[in-house]
């Protein structure tokens, strides 16, 4: 009844898709103030996600149904190949939406669908995904990291080409040594 996520391809537009809308934000230009659509993380029962991008003039239609947390059937819809870098998912290929997709809200919970994914490397791993796409010197997903805080400096600032930034420069680690720091202080 349902295509799943991991299926997706660029061969048709005829889609139908059950998931959990586990996050949602607006892609905002901050250097000219223009709104260019709006993001979501998908979820299906399978734990495949799948990042989704709709236009301003597409997302009107779907400001009052689509809320975070919720389950959703999603039809009618393209998927292309994920470009570029900083992606929100590591899955291959990202939904678009258009003025012909229909969102319909899915009353009953299925808890088969996960609230969230996470993909978890070793902290040894890190620096491989930094610089795992050649062209931009930057990952191709962004990532988060989970460790400890160390060596933290002052706040600095750092000019950009669309505004003024402010930097904090600091080493982050495993943790590994933190026990053996705090014996050696007792």
């Amino acid at each position: 009844m349902y295509d799943k996520l991991k299926n997706l391809d660029e061969s048709r537009s005829n889609w139908k898709i059950k998931v959990r809308v586990t996050r949602m934000w607006p892609s905002i230009s901050y250097s000219q103030d223009i709104l260019h659509g709006f993001n979501f993380i998908l979820i299906d029962d399978e734990n495949h996600h799948v990042h989704a991008f709709a236009l301003p003039e597409d997302w009107n239609k779907f400001l009052t149904v689509i809320l975070e947390g919720r389950l959703y059937e999603i039809s009618d819809f393209y998927a292309k190949r994920a470009q570029g870098h900083l992606r929100s998912v590591s899955s291959e290929f990202k939904i678009y939406f258009t003025d012909s997709t229909v969102v319909r809200p899915i009353l009953i919970d299925d808890l088969q669908i996960p609230m969230h994914k996470f993909e978890f490397v070793d902290f040894n791993q890190i620096h491989k995904f930094c610089f795992s796409h050649e062209q931009y010197g930057t990952p191709d997903q962004a990532f988060d990291v989970i460790g400890v805080m160390e060596e933290l400096q002052p706040v600095t600032s750092s000019d950009s080409k669309c505004r003024k930034n402010q930097v904090v420069r600091f080493v982050i680690s495993d943790g590994r040594f933190l026990e053996k720091d705090i014996r050696q202080h007792d």
